[in-house]
């Protein structure tokens, strides 16, 4: 275990009653099959850290890289459209078969004609919660038996966590949220520990 003393790491117990103002992730892709994300964890505004590996008393101390991008850029809600009332996705719609008029307004000016079967039934509004890992404090790291990385608790009961590696298509690869540790252990299905309890 490295010192915390040492430059390029940061004793978990000096995270403790930080803030949170920026978080960064690089997505990258390996031998075209395997999807990767790195996340930079900026406090205070003063460092970017890393989400440690299980259980440690350090974390690294990293150069934000410049083709990182922050998950903060954007916190506007989401809206999903669902197509129809079966709720079935638009390519499983044949297209509608066009009439003289429709193919001579087409030739001529670009126009493809109005589908209605193409039109949203409803639309559906997604919180977006990342604004509540926004400028929030550390409290404790939490990790679990298994786990490739370990989770920041917040003062509002949100956890985060890293996925750094997922097969290629799945979306898996990230950064993960948990509203509170009891959903954080129905996902996980393990024991976790505090580091707070291990000081």
């Amino acid at each position: 275990m490295q010192s915390e003393e040492d430059e390029d790491f940061i004793a978990i117990h000096n995270l403790i009653g930080k803030k949170i103002t920026n978080i960064y992730i690089l997505f990258g892709l390996v031998d075209e099959w395997l999807d990767t994300a790195e996340c930079f964890l900026e406090i205070e505004k003063e460092i970017i850290i890393e989400i440690p590996p299980g259980t440690t008393g350090n974390t690294w101390i990293k150069e934000l890289d410049p083709k990182a991008q922050s998950i903060f850029k954007d916190l506007s809600d989401i809206p999903v459209y669902h197509v129809n009332k079966e709720q079935k996705s638009t390519p499983s719609y044949p297209q509608q078969k066009q009439n003289v008029f429709n193919r001579i307004r087409e030739k001529f000016f670009g126009y493809k004609g109005h589908k209605k079967q193409y039109e949203p039934n409803k639309v559906e509004v997604l919180e977006n919660k990342l604004k509540y890992i926004q400028n929030r404090t550390i409290i404790d790291y939490l990790w679990f038996k298994g786990g490739d990385s370990g989770c920041f608790e917040l003062d509002n009961g949100y956890l985060i966590t890293e996925k750094s590696v997922a097969p290629s298509g799945t979306g898996l690869a990230g950064l993960y949220y948990y509203e509170n540790v009891e959903a954080l252990q129905k996902d996980k299905k393990t024991t976790l520990f505090r580091f707070s309890a291990n000081s």
